[in-house]
């Protein structure tokens, strides 16, 4: 009889044990999480990725959220291209689309505990073509060859161009593409080389048209 109630007094001692480093590895991860989770909370930190790509349309409003968790509140700071544009507002707003807005943006967050973090923004802007046509001199080098009808166009997405003379189509292929200075816009190209200049075979109505899915724009030079 002695001996079963020492067994028995054994197994529960063990069980004690136990129910003791359970207790405590509980208590252990729940102060690793608490200390993980206040540091989440006091350190400026943003609620989604920290790079975001915005295509949107030529005269729509979009709005650019620089949601951000930390206590005590972060303050906020935006800039467009590299410089101050706002303070303390977590959600930037760009009415009516234009050219101008095209680029890259990006929020700042600091508070007393951490920061700056920032988190970055890029605007595109899909639009209608615009055209133009120019005719000026070409040369070689130094010497003068003759002129230079050029058909040029803006567009997103990159624009079909095609070259006319008095209806007839000359030239649609694209030869030439450059970026716009200042902008994040290529502009888009093709050129007719006039070596010698006759009244009745190169004077004319050349009419440069720019199509994509959005619109078509039309240019002429007499």
């Amino acid at each position: 009889m002695m001996q079963a109630n020492e067994n028995s007094e054994c197994v529960d001692y063990k069980i004690d044990n136990l129910k003791i480093e359970i207790i405590n590895e509980i208590k252990n991860f729940k102060d690793e999480m608490m200390k993980k989770l206040n540091a989440a909370i006091l350190h400026p930190t943003f609620v989604s990725e920290t790079t975001e790509t915005i295509i949107s349309e030529e005269g729509s409003d979009i709005a650019l959220d620089c949601k951000v968790l930390g206590n005590p509140k972060p303050s906020i700071k935006w800039r467009a291209k590299d410089e101050l544009i706002k303070s303390d507002q977590q959600v930037l707003e760009i009415k009516n689309l234009t050219f101008d807005h095209m680029g890259s943006y990006k929020c700042e967050a600091s508070n007393k505990f951490g920061g700056p973090i920032s988190k970055s923004f890029f605007v595109f802007l899909n639009f209608s073509p615009k055209s133009y046509v120019s005719l000026a001199p070409s040369y070689s080098g130094s010497q003068l060859e003759g002129l230079q009808v050029k058909c040029m166009a803006i567009g997103e997405p990159q624009p079909a161009l095609t070259l006319t003379k008095n209806g007839h189509l000359v030239k649609n292929t694209i030869e030439s593409s450059k970026p716009v200075r200042g902008l994040n816009l290529t502009e888009y190209s093709i050129s007719l080389n006039l070596s010698s200049i006759s009244f009745e075979r190169d004077l004319g109505t050349y009419t440069c048209e720019a199509r994509n899915e959005l619109g078509v724009h039309k240019s002429s030079l007499e």
